[in-house]
């Protein structure tokens, strides 16, 4: 059970992630899911939305368009982290290009790698796939979090 039970874990963390970036981005799309079993779901009819799936094969993820996919015991942390940045890279490349609707990528602010705002500080993405400084954990050693914009 235990085996199962991990495996529907990181399918669901993967999904509502996913979900929640589509949200973030008011992208016109859902994952939905089941133990092992996830599929790409478009809310509304975009001419170009199948696109979506030979953008993210050509980043390296492999899934049929309009295909259920499954998550397996071979999949490890690499392969779920290369899924879920496929997607992001692969819907804000559609949104860039009008291809589907959704909230444009924030351009407002700058960020120069070479002033972070603290010592330390980091460039990364955060969950919504926007570019943020990130700084290390008081709580714990090795990890980092976002800074908060004032």
């Amino acid at each position: 059970p235990e085996l199962q039970q991990g495996l529907n874990q990181r399918t669901r963390s993967l999904c509502e992630a996913m979900n929640e970036f589509c949200r973030s981005r008011s992208v016109p799309i859902e994952i939905r899911y089941f133990a092992s079993v996830w599929r790409v779901v478009f809310l509304e009819d975009h001419v170009f939305q199948d696109l979506l799936f030979a953008m993210m094969r050509s980043r390296g993820v492999h899934i049929l368009d309009n295909f259920p996919c499954f998550m397996t015991t071979a999949h490890g942390e690499e392969d779920i982290t290369l899924m879920l940045e496929a997607f992001k890279d692969s819907v804000i490349e559609l949104q860039e290009a009008n291809f589907i609707p959704g909230r444009p990528v924030e351009t407002t602010r700058t960020f120069d790698a070479n002033s972070p705002p603290v010592p330390g500080a980091r460039l990364g993405r955060n969950r919504q796939g926007q570019i943020a400084w990130f700084v290390e954990s008081s709580e714990r050693s090795g990890k980092y979090v976002e800074m908060k914009s004032e």
